[in-house]
């Protein structure tokens, strides 16, 4: 099984060469080209500031960029607003500002967290300095000045868990708001060739629903990054990396297990703990080499500050729930990480006392590696300490074309003696082809091996998609097999011993004219069978989607589920049907809701009972009523307030009598002092664990890795009201150490 593991990973070179023999025919489009003016002497002499104005004499010799496309909701017409911009560069950065002809009155100017996606009017510049037509950088302002800063890739997904230090000014006039922003060459991965990058910019305005591009996009090419246009002039690019170091200290407080106390005081080797806090000391570094390359690590990190995970459904689940990763070391890099089959799933480390990470960037490929000791191993079949490594590349095959790689190993090591020792090993490979410009295969292979006592279980996985996609419509077909045997116990696969088909068809309605903007109907149908090809499972399903240009939506979808149940063999059938519809009438106020209705297959021993022997009685079908409904409401732009509700609510039958009922409520004030500070107020209350929770909470961010939290957490039963409180306070520095 070894021997398989690394033929796979031998197997990948042989791949890539083949696919560079043959280069895919390059797509009939003609981007739009300028160059970079180089401007000389240092900021100082140029007199450049960040003011959001960019009226300095260095502009003057700026191309402008004029001339913008309707992209979205239809990217035919015209543009229903006017876009100048102006892109220049310094020897240690490149500029851009972009002028948008949106009145002030019909402006959005929601304020939000850097990096979450801004809402109203905003602007994005996207860069690709390798020039693949696969990867690029996306830098976002929105009309108050939040920014964010996120990796794109071929079909316009994109991931904001990558940071750099850009910044950015806004100014709003009258009949127009202007944006100026720098991007530091030391953050941005790039060759220093003098490549010509790709480079496109984009305008939305929440008033018209419109956004428009410099370099126009076709709908009809599901590849958006490759019809970019061309940024010529960057050569001589500061390139000089750096070593940053991150000290950080924090003090946890609480009166839990008998009340705040001191006693017990001890040096532990994760800092000063005793019975009622400890004090923590943690530090990270930041070696970049090079600005395409970095390397992090981190000793005794603490993420106090990461916001808890929001309540979730906990009734009749049929699978383990996927938690998003929040804490900022394991977020770069997740969209190289990020698979089908999930084999790195880094919320199954649970509590590291050291990682490293590095990642790397070239003109052909990128490769990353993560390497952690877990203290509090966040799995089910891994309780205890464990060492977790996983490592990922891709190579660009060719033109459009991509082949990866991939290797993690987890061993644990049990918490109480006379525990068997584990340990998992599991190797893939993947690639991404267009084998014409609007179809495309994605594929992956795994295997894994792992040894458990006197066990050593192998078991593989694969799926593959292909996708054909045209401006008004999509046609998906899926296959997909794991093995019984198959684990990845550093990732996350809720499910194995079974194979699938699936086919899903979608069609696109888009208009810049009329009431409806939008309308994406749909059907599909999915096929499960076990490993010796019997029937499992199967779903036929139609949904549609109506976006309106009053900013208003719906969606609706039905199902018709047959599962067999394994005990009996009987067959559960299982009709439903969900509604949902959202408004958004003003900048301040967004509204959505909903419900699904209908048959459910009971599963939780709870609610089905047990025997006379004790044993559960087989699964059966019941009735679900599972509604919903949020609200953000803006008095002003610097403040929010979020309303979530979630319920679900399980029946014998329909009318019948009520097994099991579960609601979540949660509510967040949020306000914003500046973009930099902000303060949190959190409430949440879960009627099935009796339990309420409250958090308040202060950020202060001035730059990535400089930063300062504290935060109140009450909880307590809903009946007594025992509460139970803890405090944290953390603060972090970003010293530049070479």
């Amino acid at each position: 099984m070894r021997s398989l593991l690394f033929a796979l990973l031998a197997f990948l070179p042989v791949v890539a060469a083949a696919q560079e023999a043959a280069p895919m025919k390059e797509l009939s489009i003609l981007p739009r080209q300028i160059s970079a003016p180089k401007v000389t002497g240092s900021l100082a002499q140029l007199s450049l500031s960040l003011d959001g104005q960019a009226t300095e004499s260095a502009w003057a010799d700026a191309i402008p960029l004029t001339g913008f496309s309707p992209f979205s909701p239809d990217d035919e017409g015209e543009a229903g607003f006017g876009v100048t911009g102006r892109i220049l560069r310094t020897p240690d950065a490149l500029w851009f500002t972009v002028e948008v002809a949106i009145p002030e009155s019909q402006l959005n100017r929601g304020l939000g967290p850097r990096d979450g996606f801004p809402s109203g009017d905003y602007v994005e510049l996207q860069l690709d300095p390798f020039a693949t037509g696969l990867r690029a950088y996306s830098f976002i302002v929105n009309a108050s000045g939040q920014l964010r800063d996120a990796t794109v890739n071929d079909v316009a997904s994109a991931d904001p868990s990558w940071d750099s230090l850009f910044d950015a000014a806004v100014t709003v006039s009258p009949d127009h708001w202007t944006v100026e922003a720098k991007i530091p060459f030391s953050s941005l991965p790039h060759p220093t060739d003098g490549t010509a990058w790709r480079m496109n910019l984009f305008a939305t305005s929440w008033h018209l629903q419109q956004t428009v591009v410099w370099s126009r996009i076709q709908r009809d090419l599901p590849n958006r990054l490759s019809q970019a246009g061309s940024l010529g002039g960057m050569k001589g690019l500061s390139s000089s990396g750096g070593l940053s170091l991150f000290p950080a200290v924090t003090l946890d407080a609480s009166n839990r297990e008998g009340g705040f106390s001191f006693d017990g005081l001890e040096l532990g080797r994760t800092g000063l703990e005793a019975e009622g806090g400890a004090l923590r000391p943690s530090l990270g570094a930041l070696w970049q080499p090079k600005p395409q390359s970095r390397v992090e690590a981190v000793w005794n990190p603490d993420y106090s500050q990461v916001e808890a995970d929001a309540g979730q459904l906990a009734v009749n689940n049929r699978f383990a729930l996927f938690l998003e990763e929040k804490r900022p070391f394991f977020l770069e890099g997740q969209d190289l990480f990020t698979l089908p089959t999930q084999l790195i799933y880094t919320r199954s480390i649970g509590r590291p006392l050291y990682a490293m990470k590095g990642l790397t960037e070239w003109s052909s490929g990128r490769a990353g590696v993560i390497a952690a000791y877990d203290v509090e191993t966040a799995r089910r079949r891994a309780d205890g300490e464990s060492f977790v490594l996983a490592e990922r590349s891709q190579f660009d095959a060719g033109e459009r074309n991509v082949v990866g790689q991939t290797l993690t190993y987890r061993q644990a090591d049990p918490e109480e003696a006379g525990d068997e020792k584990s340990s998992n090993l599991v190797a893939g490979v993947d690639g991404s082809f267009y084998l014409l410009p609007t179809l495309r295969l994605k594929s992956d292979l795994a295997a894994s091996h792992t040894e458990q006592g006197n066990l050593a279980p192998d078991g593989t996985a694969a799926n593959t998609t292909l996708t054909w996609e045209q401006k008004k419509f999509r046609l998906a077909t899926q296959w997909q097999r794991i093995d019984e045997d198959f684990r990845a116990d550093a990732g996350f696969v809720n499910r194995a011993g079974f194979q699938m088909v699936k086919a899903k068809l979608d069609g696109y309605y888009r208009s810049s004219e009329g009431r409806v903007s939008y309308a994406s109907p749909g059907i599909w149908q999915q096929q499960y069978w076990d490993m010796e090809g019997n029937e499992v499972e199967s779903v036929t399903g139609a949904n549609t989607y109506i976006q309106t240009a009053d900013r208003s939506w719906l969606f609706a979808t039905v199902t018709y589920n047959r599962e067999r149940e394994e005990q009996t063999g009987d067959w559960l059938e299982t009709p439903a049907a969900e509604l949902a519809a959202g408004v958004e009438p003003t900048d301040w106020l967004s509204a959505e809701g909903g419900a699904r209705v209908g048959n459910t297959v009971l599963r939780d021993e709870e609610l089905l009972g047990t025997d006379a022997a004790g044993n559960t009685n087989p699964a059966r079908v019941g009735f679900e009523l599972s509604p919903y409904a949020d609200a953000v409401i803006r008095p002003f732009p610097s403040m929010a307030l979020t309303l979530d509700w979630q319920a679900r609510e399980l029946f014998d039958e329909a009318g019948g009598r009520e097994l099991s009922r579960q609601h979540i409520l949660r509510g967040k004030l949020q306000h914003w002092f500046h973009r930099t500070a902000d303060f949190r107020y959190i409430y949440e209350w879960d009627s099935l664990a009796e339990v309420a929770t409250q958090d308040l909470l202060f950020s202060y961010q001035p730059m990535p890795g400089t930063v300062f939290y504290s935060g109140l957490h009450f909880d307590g039963a809903t009946e007594t009201d025992p509460s139970a409180w803890s405090l944290f306070i953390k603060g972090s520095l970003r010293l530049e150490a070479l």
